[in-house]
């Protein structure tokens, strides 16, 4: 945001705006890579992303599994009916709880939306180098950790309290 001459009126300036710029970025990479896996590997975004957390975190249970991928438990539940169904996916009871783990027909699909995503992240850092590429990460995990207190902000509260904290 910058100091408008008029009345010392703050604008945003989409191009300089942090929270457009970032929805930017992840709307056009999540809108292709849907398109991209489903013509070629036959899942949807959210699909691949619990395929994901399968590979990394197997016979865990939905409750884990939508906590993980930020999934609405109702597109966890659904997404699973499409996985089990498909092969990708087996739910098994254990001690009373609802495990959920790959099959090896999902560990053979793990591997290829790995590669595809792996290989687009690549693409989208392209002329990063490796040291610009771990400070990239390091503001964006920084970035993650301030969002609840960015979604707490109330100008009315806030108003009450004083002005809100600014960085240096």
């Amino acid at each position: 945001m910058r100091r408008s001459a008029r009345r010392g009126r703050r604008l945003v300036h989409r191009d300089q705006y942090v929270p457009y710029l970032l929805g930017r970025i992840s709307k056009g990479i999540a809108s292709a890579a849907s398109v991209l896996y489903r013509r070629r590997l036959g899942v949807g975004i959210n699909d691949s992303r619990i395929v994901v957390v399968l590979a990394r975190r197997p016979r865990i249970t939905a409750k884990d599994l939508s906590e993980d991928t930020s999934l609405n438990k109702s597109v966890i539940s659904r997404s699973l009916s499409v996985l089990r169904a498909k092969g990708i996916v087996r739910i098994t009871l254990a001690e009373g709880l609802r495990q959920i783990e790959l099959t090896p027909a999902g560990l053979g699909l793990h591997d290829r939306i790995s590669n595809v995503a792996l290989d687009r992240e690549q693409l989208l850092l392209d002329g990063f180098s490796a040291p610009e590429k771990e400070v990239l990460i390091g503001l964006l995990h920084r970035m993650l950790r301030n969002v609840p207190l960015a979604n707490s902000y109330d100008p009315l509260r806030s108003a009450a309290k004083g002005k809100v904290r600014r960085s240096r």
